[in-house]
């Protein structure tokens, strides 16, 4: 069984087991709790773990005999064959996000205590690709999330400070996010007026300044 929570910045999880044990030997409980800390593209975390034993050898094969057995084949035969084993390790781990998709970590640890158990320390790292598209299996880049300053029930040209009877504008924002088209508020484009040219304007004056030569003229012929 496996717990965790997610708090932002932070993530906590524990597991907790069961694991059978054949040929007489105990049944172990296996647990662990860890903490890891979310930044950008790199993911640190601390763990402790280990196992317990729940139940009683059955062998028929005494502890002396069992024991000096294990030390005279070693070869991992404290971890396996042990009689009612228990352990406590740490680890220390940090993971780096190539891409949502894939990842890279490196860890390590050491043997904290334990009984009838081997003891040492260990260190390792993997390489993960996710085959799987949907949301649970990928692991995004962690953007901390933006508080708003505003409180919900106050308006937003109001600071989260400004709690006295006083209220001081800080800045104001219209509001346009209310599903009206807002392209219908836009003041409607204005066609500039059309300048004459300066051309134009001195033919006008000339066309003028004839036509009063011609009407002078015409009033000295009827003369």
């Amino acid at each position: 069984m496996i717990a965790q929570k997610d708090f932002g910045t932070l993530r906590g999880y524990g597991w907790l087991g069961f694991n059978y044990r054949g040929s007489g030997r105990s049944f172990l409980m296996p647990w662990g709790v860890g903490a890891q800390m979310k930044m950008q593209r790199l993911r640190l975390g601390a763990e402790l773990f280990g196992y317990q034993s729940v139940s009683d050898d059955t062998t028929d094969v005494t502890e002396a005999l069992r024991t000096s057995y294990i030390n005279s084949v070693n070869a991992g035969s404290m971890k396996f064959y042990s009689v009612k084993p228990n352990l406590m390790d740490s680890q220390l781990y940090a993971t780096w996000l190539i891409s949502p998709k894939l990842s890279v970590q490196a860890n390590g640890g050491m043997t904290l205590t334990g009984s009838n158990s081997a003891a040492g320390f260990h260190v390792g790292g993997f390489i993960r690709y996710s085959f799987d598209m949907s949301e649970g299996y990928s692991e995004p880049e962690y953007a901390p999330p933006v508080e708003n300053p505003v409180p919900n029930y106050r308006s937003n040209m109001y600071e989260e400070s400004d709690l006295s009877s006083e209220k001081k504008v800080r800045r104001f924002k219209e509001q346009t996010s209310d599903g009206v088209d807002q392209n219908l508020f836009k003041p409607r484009p204005t066609q500039p007026k059309k300048r004459p040219r300066v051309d134009d304007e001195l033919q006008q004056q000339l066309d003028d300044t004839e036509f009063q030569i011609e009407l002078k003229s015409n009033k000295k012929k009827r003369r």
